[in-house]
């Protein structure tokens, strides 16, 4: 997991900083903070909602089997 953060900072990250305007970062650092925010109102650790998540998942044909 850990790697995965570290390729993202270094990969994605770093190119936003050299390739998106200020003014365009900061737009997407709002977005994100307002979706997050809302995300983590809704209780995403509670039970039923990882239930449902599984539900809607395995419905969807995303989980393996086996």
């Amino acid at each position: 997991m850990t790697h995965h953060l570290d390729e993202e900072e270094r990969d994605v990250l770093n190119a936003a900083r050299e390739n998106v305007p200020d003014v365009q970062r900061a737009e997407l650092g709002r977005a994100f903070r307002r979706v997050r925010g809302e995300l983590l109102a809704g209780s995403p650790g509670d039970v039923r909602n990882v239930a449902r998540l599984v539900a809607e998942a395995e419905e969807e044909g995303l989980l393996d089997d086996g």
